[in-house]
């Protein structure tokens, strides 16, 4: 049976952010504590902070999604309506501090004896992973679709990409539970990542010839300089992009 991207994408949102939240109120993990944040080592298991800071990024997969797919369903819109969809698509970092927040700096900052250099290193990569996604595949994306009006979600890169994106944020705590269970071993588990790392990773090629690199660039300027104020910094950018692309 054929489902409409639109369908599709929604659902993979709800189900992802549905999935998240039950996992967080079924296994209360309230009382657990760990060296630092992450599910790499064997001996750490999620928390429930960490399930619940992971259902605001579902969330905001969800929030971009819709989106995106409005420039798809709804194109030449004008500059005041692109406007107001990306103030909407961003708002939700208005409610970002409401959340947990977990450091993956913190696993290779501090060194945990029971840790082993590769997962630090692997925890490393996934810290630039994040800093990358925010503001080339999050912020500057967004912000490249709304001043230029693109229709990105119909493209094939754009949809692998997107279930690649998915799957890693699912995946992530499935194959921690997989390993708990003994069903799959730490190595294993480990493999299954870095191949799902690195194929997201590549699948993002797609995704950033669509983006004004300088545009992600000035996102990742102002969050060093004018820290936890994402919705501010992304209008900002994209006031001043306008300005002078259109």
């Amino acid at each position: 049976m054929f489902i409409p991207d639109f369908a599709y994408d929604v659902g993979l949102g709800v189900l992802g952010t549905v999935l998240t939240l039950y996992a967080a109120f079924e296994f209360q993990h309230k009382n657990v504590k760990n060296f630092a944040s992450g599910t790499l080592d064997e001996h750490a298991t999620v928390t429930y902070g960490e399930m619940i800071e992971h259902s605001f990024y579902q969330a905001l997969n969800l929030v971009q999604i819709v989106f995106l797919h409005l420039f798809t369903v709804y194109p030449g819109l004008d500059v005041y309506a692109r406007g107001v969809a990306l103030l909407l698509a961003t708002s939700p970092w208005w409610l970002r501090q409401r959340f947990p927040i977990n450091k993956f700096s913190d696993n290779y900052k501090r060194v945990d004896e029971n840790s082993t250099p590769l997962i630090r290193f692997l925890y490393r990569i996934k810290k630039y992973q994040y800093v990358f996604y925010k503001h080339f595949i999050l912020h500057g994306l967004n912000i490249t679709v709304a001043v230029h009006d693109i229709a990105i979600t119909n493209r094939r890169g754009f949809r692998l990409f997107w279930l690649l994106l998915n799957l890693s944020y699912v995946m992530e705590f499935f194959l921690q539970t997989l390993v708990k269970k003994q069903y799959m071993s730490q190595s294993t588990m480990l493999t299954l990542q870095k191949i799902l790392m690195t194929a997201a990773s590549f699948s993002s090629v797609s995704v950033l010839s669509v983006v004004s690199i300088p545009v992600a660039m000035a996102s990742l300027v102002l969050n060093f300089v004018n820290r936890k104020h994402d919705v501010e910094n992304t209008l900002l950018v994209a006031a001043v992009y306008a300005f002078f692309a259109l």
